[in-house]
Formats: C-alpha cells, sequence, structure tokens
C-alpha cells in the first residue's frame, strides 16, 4: 500500500511501509529552479547541510545519526537536492529533528570557516574526476548537446570560479527560497506508522498560515509542473562538436560517444527509448555489427526531458554510425524478454527498502501525485501493454544520429579529412 498526502506546509509525503526489519529510509527532495539561483550555489548548500545549524553544533549530525543506528547522504542534480536518509525505526524522530533544523535553521547555525571547508571538498571532488582518464567527457557533451536548454546546459555543480565567489548570502538566500517544505517532497520506506508520521511531521513543519482551513483538501494538490513553471521540452539542437582527444596508456580502445535528447519520463516513448538502449548495450546486438566492438549507454530523465548517451568502441566511427542508423530505423527489440525483465526489476525494488525507495522516485518522475498509489501497478503495466508501429516511430525521432552531438577520442582522423 503506498499513501500520499500534501500537508498544510506544503511537503509532499509519499509512504510505502515495508515492517520485514526495524529501519527506515527516507529520501527528501528539494525541487529549485536553476535559473534563479547562481550557478555552484545548491551544491555548495548541499554540502553545507552536514555543518552545523542553529540549535545543532558543527559535526553533531553525523555523531547523532550513527547514534541512532542511522547515516546520511546527499546529491545534487540539475533541478534538485536529494537527502538519501536511514535510520532505526525506534529513532525516527532524531531523524525529524534533525531534517526540520535543516530546513528551517541552516544559516543560522553556519560560519565562514564552514564555508571555507566545503569549498576546499568540492574543488577536491572536482579535480578527482578531472584526473580520471576522460573523466569529464560526459559532462561536457552535455552541456555542449543542449546549449538552448536552460536546465540541461546550466553548470549546476558549478566551476571552481563559481566555489570562490559563492557568498554567504548567496547560501541563505538559496536555503531560504528553496529548503522549504513546499518545495520538498518526502519518500519514506519502512518500519513506520503513517498516520503518526504525517501527525509529527505537521509538528516540524508546520504551516505557515495561522489557520488551515480544514475544508481545503490538500491530500492531492497538484504540484506546478515544470512545464507550468516554463521549462521547455528537451530537443535536439543539431550542435555537432567534434574533438580528437589525445591517447594514453589508461585508454584501451578508440571511443565515438554520441549524444541524443531523450524522451520526457513517462512517456511511451521513454519507454520504448529505454528498451532500445538496453538492446544496443547487449552482446547479441553487437554481433549485427562488423565495425562495433563494445557499447555503453546511459540516460538522465526528467518530466521534462533529459538526454541519452552511447559511448561505441570501434576503429572505424564513420561505419559505425551508418551500421548504427542501420540498427535504428528498424530496431530488434526482444519485447517478451524486456517486459519480463521490468516484472523481475519491479519485484526486485519490493524486496528492499532501497528498492522501495527508487520504485517511488521513478514513479514521482512519471505520476500526479494523486496517482502515486497506483505506482506498482503503473510501473508493472508500463512495459506490458502493446507497442504499435507509431509508438517506434515517434521514439526513433529522438534517436536521429543527424542531430545527435557526438564525439570522437582516437588515434585516427577519420572523418574525412576534416581538422577538429
Amino acid at each position: 500500500m503506498i499513501y500520499s498526502y500534501v500537508l498544510s506546509s506544503g511537503l509532499t509525503l509519499v509512504v510505502m511501509p515495508n515492517y520485514h526489519i526495524p529501519m527506515v529510509n527516507i529520501d527528501i527532495v528539494y525541487d529549485f529552479d536553476p535559473r534563479l539561483v547562481p550557478d555552484g550555489v545548491p551544491h555548495l548548500t548541499e554540502h553545507l547541510l552536514f555543518e552545523g545549524t542553529a540549535n545543532i553544533p558543527n559535526g553533531d549530525v553525523d555523531r547523532w545519526l550513527r547514534l541512532a543506528g542511522g547515516s546520511s547522504t546527499a546529491s545534487t542534480t540539475w533541478d534538485s537536492i536529494v537527502l538519501h536518509n536511514t535510520i532505526s525505526a525506534p529513532n525516527i524522530e532524531w531523524l525529524l529533528y534533525i531534517e526540520s533544523e535543516r530546513s528551517r535553521y541552516l544559516c543560522d547555525g553556519i560560519v565562514d570557516e564552514d564555508i571555507e571547508n566545503q569549498r576546499m571538498v568540492i574543488a577536491n571532488e572536482m579535480f578527482s574526476a578531472a584526473l580520471q582518464p576522460n573523466g569529464d567527457v560526459a559532462d561536457r557533451l552535455r552541456k555542449k548537446s543542449f546549449t538552448g536548454h536552460e536546465i540541461i546546459s546550466s553548470e549546476v555543480m558549478g566551476q571552481i570560479y563559481d566555489l570562490e565567489t559563492a557568498t554567504r548570502n548567496d547560501i541563505c538566500s538559496f536555503a531560504t527560497q528553496w529548503l522549504q517544505p513546499k518545495q520538498s517532497t518526502w519518500i519514506v520506506t519502512g518500519d513506520v506508522d503513517v498516520d503518526w508520521l504525517r501527525q509529527r511531521l505537521e509538528v516540524y513543519f508546520p504551516s505557515i498560515e495561522s489557520v488551515v482551513d480544514s475544508h481545503v483538501n490538500t491530500t492531492n494538490r497538484k504540484p506546478e509542473t515544470f512545464q507550468e513553471r516554463g521549462i521547455p521540452i528537451v530537443q535536439n539542437e543539431g550542435h555537432r562538436w567534434f574533438k580528437e582527444s589525445k591517447q594514453d596508456s589508461t585508454m584501451s580502445a578508440d571511443r565515438l560517444t554520441l549524444v541524443f535528447a531523450s524522451p520526457p519520463a513517462g512517456t511511451i516513448e521513454e519507454s520504448v527509448a529505454d528498451a532500445m538502449l538496453l538492446s544496443l548495450t547487449q552482446s547479441q546486438t553487437w554481433e549485427h555489427f562488423s565495425s562495433i566492438d563494445h557499447i555503453q549507454g546511459w540516460s538522465e530523465n526528467r518530466s521534462y526531458g533529459g538526454w541519452m548517451a552511447l559511448s561505441i568502441r570501434t576503429s572505424h566511427p564513420k561505419k559505425a554510425m551508418e551500421e548504427l542508423q542501420v540498427w535504428l530505423e528498424t530496431p530488434q527489440i526482444d519485447w517478451p524478454h524486456w517486459d519480463d525483465r521490468q516484472q523481475y526489476l519491479v519485484a526486485q525494488y519490493l524486496e528492499t527498502n532501497n528498492g522501495r525507495i527508487a520504485l517511488l522516485n521513478g514513479c514521482l518522475q512519471s505520476l500526479e501525485t494523486s496517482e502515486i498509489t497506483d505506482c506498482v501497478t503503473w510501473q508493472r503495466q508500463r512495459y506490458s501493454g502493446e507497442i504499435t508501429k507509431e509508438d517506434i516511430d515517434s521514439t526513433r525521432d529522438f534517436w536521429d544520429i543527424e542531430e545527435a552531438s557526438w564525439l570522437w577520442m582516437g588515434q585516427e582522423n577519420w572523418f574525412d579529412g576534416e581538422r577538429f
């Protein structure tokens, strides 16, 4: 059973109980609009959530959680900060208190020394990624491929100069506007009493209004969509860029990387695109290509779209693209196998708290809040319906090699002698 509510503070609560073990997992998603915040500030703010608050001394967040049988990590995406929390069921109120402090009193506790510490931590993360062979390829491709999209092309993580110029006022302004209950979704699974949790969240995150109209049903309140906020659906831009990267001893083979715009989450095109992406990464598919030795694939999806990437090991990139184009025109997908795989994954998701969190996160990208109670059924049926030729044709529009961005990393220049 899945329970979904919007509390009087605007906080969206989604709970899927799991009473097998006395633990609770809580993901808290704070949505923000990257067009309205300085680059790098969301990432820096995320790191500062692990420093002090007005009433929690520096270092005590982690210490208290460890004592309570829990832990907390976080991540930043283009348009959200996500806190990943685990706690023993009897101690869940400790976590509620900590999260209310993070949301309401972060800037009352952080000092300049905390900000400087986290600047260094993030700088080290950036340097570590830069030292990896081609560690920044995916990020460079994403930004170059979608220069016209205000979110996908954004520098959410920021550059070094963004870290250096971000001020305490920038951080506090961001926290005051975006780390608020009305911007948050709590995804909860584990050994928890749903009514008790709902009541306690009303206490820790009270309504900003002095009086709540008891006749207003907030349970199925529809949150503002990205389209209502004026954020466009991602489109292929036809921006192709080429670079002949240097070779080093860590590169075992030449690589061609292609980037495509992906369909919005929850659409039939996304389902078909996922199936095509999986098929392209299977060895039985490579057997039909004479110039492709291996394909890796990955994607990022949001309600307004995202991007898909293929990293192809080949010594003949022009021929590889020609063969790939032929396959994409009539993709060979084993739909019964795909359906079995999805049913298996849904069943596997339900076995663990982390799996249930991932399942609910996927539904929240695709369904209205009022429909989230049908998440499991929706996921199970998502791939079992009949896929029509029209569905495949509309999906192939996203897999247009002529409109893709691509990057060649190899020893030779195979593209008609044109220098990159």
